[in-house]
């Protein structure tokens, strides 16, 4: 950037010409425009590149479900980890693809990093403005703005403000509520869910009918058997939206707690704890109807998960194991007893070249063969005794394995 200088500026031909063009305050003011016009030019360039640079920023963990794999969650630590074209296929390619299908690029189906999927991948990263755009590489930049992208696209609406009428009960609608009966309904297959509708207006307390439905229940589905077929899967509480009670969770909760507890005390076992509905997953109500519908709570059931058998004789598969781990011991054994005795073949050998470096003939060149032929006929023992030990071993083994895959698929 140009600036002022506080020594003598050198002649130049504007001053020399003399009158105004040599005026030094006319000199600044040039200078001075020259400069802020350079630094114009220098803040518009680091700005259009901050543009750029927004668009993408490298994350820790892929976030998207639509992208979680190993592969690209290991793809994102580094470049040296990146999808390749040509190289790279399976799962991870396959979600890639989508994941670009999902975002308007065409790509293909095929589940191979080709010539196709590069082309998708250099359109998008194009697109974002990642640097050096070729689609050979699905990196750290690219997954982690692909990543972005679909949470962004998957990213629910905020959930509008209700009118103005929806958030004040009309005339004695509250004292009603009070006093009116509840409702109840079942629904799905078999009739495996029930709704309990119309509780009163801030109150969380089950009506008449509601017990009622909810004993209905309990009878038809034989819930207080702990050998029924079916459970409880889920107690949801929700409210409408006068009060602001589609915010309280606590009243949503509690009138999911007072049903649980009913089922507590009428025998079922194991019912779960209560939940409050999240506000955006139903219509709050706007009119005295829609609104006692909207105080309700859902309980849900299902098929309950078969419980594995337990074997019939549950000493003869402790006896099976016990008797894997004694041969597995005494193999262990055998092995190390062969593995000394090769460890001493290998020293005997040794020995004898040792001996062979003795003149032949000489008493002492005699005594060191004598001694190293009984050595070899004790390591030769060795050898049979623990190679026939690992073979015993082997089979005993095979046998104990055998026992116990019998006993533990012999269920009662």
């Amino acid at each position: 950037m140009l600036t002022a200088s506080t020594r003598s500026p050198r002649p130049s031909g504007l001053e020399r010409g003399g009158g105004a063009r040599g005026d030094p305050s006319v000199l600044l003011t040039l200078q001075r425009s020259a400069g802020n016009r350079a630094v114009g030019w220098m803040l518009a360039c680091s700005a259009s590149h901050g543009r750029v640079l927004a668009r993408w920023r490298i994350k820790q963990h892929l976030d998207s479900p639509d992208l979680d794999n190993d592969r690209l969650q290991d793809a994102i630590t580094s470049a040296d980890h990146a999808l390749n074209v040509g190289v790279d296929n399976g799962q991870s390619v396959m979600l890639l693809q989508a994941a670009l299908r999902k975002l308007g690029h065409d790509a293909p189906e095929t589940g191979v990093y080709d010539a196709k999927t590069q082309q998708a991948v250099a359109a998008f990263q194009a697109k974002e403005g990642i640097p050096y755009p070729t689609g050979r590489q699905a990196g750290p930049k690219t997954l982690s703005t692909l990543d972005d992208e679909l949470l962004r696209l998957n990213k629910p609406d905020p959930p509008k403000p209700p009118p103005k009428d929806c958030t004040h009960y009309k005339g004695d609608e509250r004292a009603k509520s009070l006093t009116t009966r509840g409702r109840a309904e079942r629904s799905g297959t078999f009739g495996k869910a029930l709704t309990l509708y119309n509780f009163a207006a801030g109150q969380s307390r089950m009506k008449e009918r509601h017990q009622k439905a909810v004993d209905q229940l309990i009878s038809d589905f034989a819930l207080s058997d702990p050998e029924s077929e079916w459970e409880i899967e889920f107690i949801r509480g929700f409210t409408d939206s006068v009060d602001a009670e589609d915010r309280n969770w606590v009243l949503r909760e509690a009138r999911a707690a007072d049903v649980r507890f009913y089922f507590q005390h009428h025998g079922v076992p194991n019912a779960p704890d209560e939940q409050a509905a999240d506000v955006n997953s139903y219509d709050p109500g706007c009119t005295p109807e829609t609104r006692t519908a909207a105080r309700r709570v859902v309980v849900q059931l299902r098929k309950r998960k078969p419980r594995p058998k337990k074997p019939c004789d549950p000493q003869r598969v402790e006896n099976a194991r016990k008797a894997i781990a004694s041969g597995e011991k005494a193999r262990a054994a055998a092995q190390a007893r062969l593995d000394r005795a090769n460890s001493d073949e290998r020293r005997v050998r040794l020995a004898l070249v040792a001996c062979g470096l003795i003149p032949a003939g000489t008493p002492h060149a005699d005594e060191c063969f004598k001694a190293q032929y009984s050595e070899q006929k004790r390591i030769a023992k060795e050898q049979r005794e623990s190679s026939s030990a690992i073979r015993a071993a082997d089979q005993d083994l095979a046998h104990a394995r055998a026992e116990l895959q019998a006993a533990e698929n012999d269920l009662c």
